[in-house]
């Protein structure tokens, strides 16, 4: 898959179709193949090569992996959710605690179940919303989490407690992986739990931005590069891209970038209000969104912290972009508030930024 980390997408796709010429039966092959088809839109196809995966090997967790994803992007919620479930049987993703017993849909009057974070803070973050359903069904709901998103849920309306993972023995009668719960709950694209806010501030903002008449826009360029969607410039950009949006006027600039790259807004000529000494844990970054007109970012847990607290926010997006973006759409059913700007092609983010400078000098989606 080196070539396809590249954006080399066509010469992927011609190495795996060599490799099935002399075995057609590898699934891992016809797997990745259609890795690269859906990489390149071409999600029908990508489906088809997953099927005829799982029909050499039905046991292939991958391919129920790669598939669910493609499902999940076409907005096949149930059947995708549904794959999903395999995930577990690969190792890089967190195992589940044989102590407690899965819940699987049993009644929950005056029990006590266990919400555990798997993946990602913005996934954390976006599931977490099924928190109040799971208190609805007459659990006391606990959240064990990591621990830079403690704080923030320790104000959030549905959860009895939340816990630091590892911190401590948990007793509950039954545990839940958290991005299990759309699958759970049976979730289509036409019941998405999705009334915003479901996230709270929980203290006076980091930054008082009230004296400021310019319109104040918090920004964050770089994604995780750890993320498994991590294939070269799909989830993050240089810093040098934004330039055309620092130059518009009457704005004020508020970088969200809380990694190494945070140090970049050093190179850049305009003055953009660097946070990162202010922000300890997403407690604290949803203190400073709080107190923002809009968020632009990369996908990262920035676009789903700002979307869960209802601010407005602008995604930009890779040509590739994640499941939950779904496909050839500018709105995000998962977050009333935000609104996704599209890669063209792949790793065009020139193209990206035009838009937005559009829009932000038109200011009519602001609000």
């Amino acid at each position: 898959m080196r070539l396809a980390k590249k954006n080399q997408l066509d010469e992927a796709e011609k190495c795996f179709k060599i490799g099935l010429e002399f075995d057609p039966k590898r699934p891992e092959f016809l797997t990745n193949l259609g890795s690269v088809l859906q990489a390149q839109g071409r999600i029908d196809e990508a489906i088809d090569k997953f099927d005829e995966a799982l029909v050499i090997d039905p046991d292939y967790a991958d391919g129920y992996w790669n598939r669910s994803l493609a499902r999940l992007l076409t907005g096949n919620f149930v059947e995708g959710f549904a794959d999903y479930e395999w995930r577990f049987k690969l190792p890089e993703f967190l195992s589940v605690n044989q102590d407690i017993p899965v819940w699987k849909g049993q009644s929950l009057a005056g029990k006590t179940i266990l919400i555990r974070s798997e993946q990602g803070y913005g996934d954390t973050i976006q599931f977490s919303r099924y928190a109040s359903l799971l208190s609805d069904l007459g659990a006391k709901v606990l959240l064990e989490t990591h621990k830079p998103l403690a704080r923030l849920f320790e104000v959030m309306d549905g959860l009895d407690e939340v816990i630091v993972r590892g911190a401590k023995s948990i007793h509950a009668d039954f545990q839940v992986p958290i991005m299990s719960l759309p699958h759970r709950f049976g979730t289509t694209l036409d019941t998405i739990p999705a009334e915003v806010p479901y996230l709270q501030v929980s203290s006076d903002p980091v930054y008082d931005f009230s004296s400021n008449s310019q319109t104040v826009i918090g920004i964050a360029w770089a994604g995780n590069p750890k993320h498994k969607n991590s294939w070269a410039e799909n989830r993050s950009l240089e810093i040098g891209y934004l330039n055309p949006l620092f130059d518009i006027p009457d704005i004020s600039w508020v970088s969200l970038q809380v990694d190494q790259r945070h140090n970049e807004v050093a190179n850049i000529h305009k003055k953009v209000h660097d946070m990162r000494d202010q922000i300890e844990d997403f407690a604290d970054t949803a203190t400073v969104i709080a107190g923002l007109d809009l968020v632009i970012t990369v996908d990262t847990a920035v676009a789903h912290l700002a979307g869960a607290l209802g601010k407005p926010v602008w995604i930009l997006l890779s040509f590739a972009a994640d499941w939950r973006w779904l496909l050839d759409r500018d709105d995000c059913p998962w977050y009333p508030t935000m609104k996704l700007f599209r890669q063209k092609a792949p790793g065009d983010w020139k193209s990206v930024i035009s838009s937005v400078r559009q829009a932000l000098y038109s200011k009519k989606d602001l609000t």
